[in-house]
């Protein structure tokens, strides 16, 4: 009688387990052709990253997830109450980069450009003193382009800054907080993967 309820409860549990397993399967191959389909029509970088839901992304798949243009949802108009400050600081920044005479406007365009988006896109409000600028500072240096760049700020802002937190005190206490923080803790070849992930 014990060895019949054994090989019951065995033979019940092993279906179970073959079904979550099957389930499990399901929703794997589920979400990568999400993830699929989503690449191929150039989802924006948000979109991404919710159909990820933490989960890692898989190889075949990583280099267009991190190379796609994050930006391109963007609606190209400066329209937000605070453009000229907006614009201002990015050619004031732009000029204590000491870049190119050539580079400095397309330079202050891409700054212009990432942070009107970030603003509209997080309905926050640009200000001064907010430390988009110091944290995008440190990653002009990598020479990125204009969406690696805005990827690598958009992920350091989620995963280091708590959206209740300013970034001035980020600006007033240490200067690239963020950037010195990356790099003490992971190293300058680490960094940019960690901006990544």
């Amino acid at each position: 009688m014990v060895l019949k309820v054994n090989l019951f409860c065995d033979n019940v549990y092993g279906k179970h387990v073959r079904n979550n397993m099957a389930d499990e399967l399901s929703k794997e191959v589920d979400w990568n052709e999400e993830l699929e389909t989503a690449l191929l029509q150039e989802c924006d970088f948000g979109s991404l990253r919710n159909i990820c839901k933490g989960r890692p992304v898989p190889a075949k798949h990583r280099p267009n997830v991190w190379q796609g243009d994050s930006l391109s949802s963007f609606d190209g108009f400066f329209d937000l109450p605070e453009q000229s400050t907006i614009r201002e600081d990015c050619a004031q920044l732009v000029d204590k980069l000491g870049n190119e005479e050539e580079e400095k406007v397309s330079v202050v365009a891409d700054l212009e450009s990432m942070i009107t988006y970030f603003s509209k896109s997080r309905v926050e409000s640009y200000s001064s003193d907010n430390g988009w600028l110091n944290i995008l500072q440190p990653l002009l240096a990598l020479k990125l382009g204009k969406s690696e760049t805005y990827n690598c700020f958009y992920a350091l802002i989620n995963k280091y800054i708590a959206s209740t937190m300013t970034l001035s005190c980020v600006h007033s206490s240490i200067p690239n907080g963020s950037h010195q923080m990356c790099m003490h803790n992971h190293g300058s070849g680490a960094c940019l993967h960690r901006c990544a992930t």
